[in-house]
Formats: C-alpha cells, structure tokens, sequence
C-alpha cells in the first residue's frame, strides 16, 4: 500500500480573507490522486495500481506526529494504495506554502520520514512541493553528525518558482493548473483586480484545455474550478464581473451542459447556474402566459360563439349570441389561464426542472405534470 502523508504550512497573509490552503489542496490531491503522482512522481507512477480506489486514513499519522502538530498549522492526510507488484510501498508528501529556508523542513521531513518506517517498516517515498515565488534554495537533505555517529536522509523536493508559466501551458495534467493558480497567488497578494485578471485568464485556459463534453475532462474541470476560485478569492463586485464574463464566453447553451452531480460546484460556476435558471424561470412564465391566454381565449371564444348559436335557436339568434359570447369570453379566459400554466409548464420541464419546482411555480397537479412530461418525451 502507499501511504500519502500531506503537511500542510499556512504563512502567508492576504488583503481579502485567505484561503484555506490545507483544504484545497487535500480536496485536489484527493480527487485527482492519480493525476498527482503521475505530474509529481512520474518515476513510481507505472508501478501504482489505479485500478482500485485510494483509501484516505486521516487519524493513522495523527497518532504518530501528534505532539509534532501542537502550536503548528500542519495538516497531514494517509492515503493507501496498492502497487502492481502487490508489495506496500509509502509516499510523504509535504505541500510548504510560503516557507522560508531552513533547517526546519529537513528535519521535519526527516522526523516523519523516521517515525513512518519505525511504525509500518515500508520503503517511503518523499517529496516536498514548495509554493514560495523566492529565489532561495531548498534543502532536499537533511545532515546529522556527532563523533561518528552520522545521517544522511534525501527526499525530493519540487520548487513551483523554478517552473515558468508557459512550460506549465504545455502540460495536459490538471496539476499544471494548480500550480500556475498557486503563482498567482503569489503575485496578487494585494491586488484584487490584479488577482481577477488572473483567474479570469486561467479560469479561461482550464475551459480550453478540458472540454466539459467529455466525462474525465469535465472531472479536472470542475476540481480546477473550484481549486482556482478559491486560492484566488476577489470581493463580491468583481466576483459579479467574472461570472458575466465567463457565461459569455462559455456560452449560455453550453453552462447548462457542464452541470454535474459528482462533484462540488465551485463558487463561479454555482452563479452562473443560478443566474441562468432566474432567466430560464423567467422566460417561461413569459411565454407561457403569452401563448397560454392568446390560445385558450381563442379556444374560448370559438367555444362561446357555437354556445351562443345553439341558445339563440332556443330564444333568439340575437340575443342567445350575445349571452354565449359574453359566458365564452368569460370560460376562455379561464381556459387561457390553464393553458398558460400548461404552456409554462412545458417550457419550464423543457428547461429541466423537477416535477416539485414546476408544481411549486404554476400550481398544477402532479399528474398533470407527468402527462405533460411524458408528451415531452414522447
């Protein structure tokens, strides 16, 4: 099994409410594990079984860094996997955000790396992911010496600034995204319209790169989404200005095709949905009143005249067709009132809705609802 320790440092401070980077980047790497360790770790990749579902066991490496986590803003996380071979192997993962260079990251990496093999006796494999924009070197070692008695521990380290931004563009693993979100992150810190620039733009390339039409491409879409619009968070008016402008880009037709049941709908996308039903609601009930009064006062009266002409046998032609216009005037208006509702019923169950919201908004029955449905269908 592999084992996926991720520890996660908080440093840095932002202008808007900070994001909170433990969660977002436990949910990514959850969600697309194996994307992650085919970008961060292409050499042990091939020899992972993907074919059965990682297990995340969150409390096993609480146990054994507990007092290491006091008075910290660590976080951890265990992920088991099985590898090809069958045998068990460990992977320690360290996400460093904002982190200066030390002597704290190698020993910590150290420490866990001693306490994990001392606990489960399985080989480990170890990276470091540094989010820092610094210049500064890392460590990817750490060194004990005393009269003879000496350490040598190396473990992999994977610097976000040394990346550009266009080697990045040129990846197809979601992962690149994230990282390129993580950067901009760094460079927005404490300008907000800097920042939607930014994730206007990425949020943009991420629609190009992974078509919502196909199942696992709408997958790193929604996670990127959500990744993305968290770790650059912008205030409520530019927050507005970036939903009106990805729905015109992405086009009204094609936001309803990107809806998906599997996964948490990121803040951006979650407006866009909403708006775009306010304006399906609202065109149905337009058109449906429009086209359900104009057809059922005609319905109504037709309906009157013929009533009036069969009166007006009885008691005079005149007289009976002025009565029975003025009762079918009177009925086709509240047939026109069914067949609006009717008529917004159609649009509204042509626009997806649920039987429950349909009823809810024009008043019919339920199993009016279901005929019309099924005439839909059919």
């Amino acid at each position: 099994m592999i084992v996926t320790e991720t520890v996660h440092e908080e440093k840095s401070s932002y202008s808007i409410s900070p994001p909170n980077y433990d969660a977002l980047w436990k949910k990514l790497i959850s969600e697309l594990f194996k994307e992650f360790m085919q970008f961060f770790a292409p050499d042990l990749y091939d020899d992972i079984d993907f074919t059965q579902k990682p297990d995340f066991l969150q409390q096993e490496l609480h146990k054994l860094i507990i007092k290491e986590r006091e008075g910290t803003n660590y976080t951890d996380q265990i992920v088991k996997i099985p590898m090809q071979s069958g045998e068990d192997k460990w992977v320690l993962i360290h996400i460093e955000v904002e982190g200066k260079p030390s002597e704290i990251l190698p020993k910590r990496m150290f420490r866990y790396f001693y306490r994990i093999y001392d606990k489960f006796d399985h080989e480990i494999y170890a990276i470091a992911l540094i989010t820092s924009d610094t210049e500064s070197s890392y460590p990817d070692n750490f060194h004990y010496s005393f009269h003879g008695t000496k350490i040598e521990y190396t473990y992999n380290v994977y610097k976000f600034n040394d990346h550009a931004k266009e080697e990045l563009e040129q990846s197809s693993n979601p992962f690149a995204a994230a990282i390129i979100a993580a950067k901009k992150a760094n460079e927005s810190k404490e300008d907000a319209k800097v920042r939607l620039s930014f994730k206007r733009e990425l949020m943009k390339q991420v629609l190009r790169r992974f078509s919502y039409k196909d199942e696992q491409s709408n997958y790193y879409l929604h996670a990127l989404f959500y990744f993305i619009d968290y770790l650059l968070k912008v205030p409520h008016d530019l927050q507005t200005t970036l939903r009106d402008d990805l729905t015109e880009y992405i086009g009204k037709e094609d936001v309803h095709q990107m809806k998906t049941n599997e996964m948490e709908v990121s803040p951006t996308l979650a407006g866009i949905f909403e708006d775009l039903e306010k304006m399906a609601i609202e065109k149905g009930l337009e058109k449906g009143m429009e086209e359900g009064i104009e057809k059922g006062i005609e319905k109504g009266i037709e309906k009157g005249i013929e009533e009036g002409m069969e009166k007006g046998m009885e008691k005079g032609m005149e007289k009976g067709i002025g009565k029975g216009m003025e009762k079918g005037i009177e009925k086709g208006k509240a047939e026109g009132s069914k067949e609006a509702k009717l008529s917004i019923a159609r649009n509204l169950l042509h626009e997806e809705f649920s039987n429950e919201k349909v009823i809810e908004l024009t008043g019919l029955q339920n199993d009016e609802i279901e005929t019309l449905r099924e005439t839909l269908d059919n």
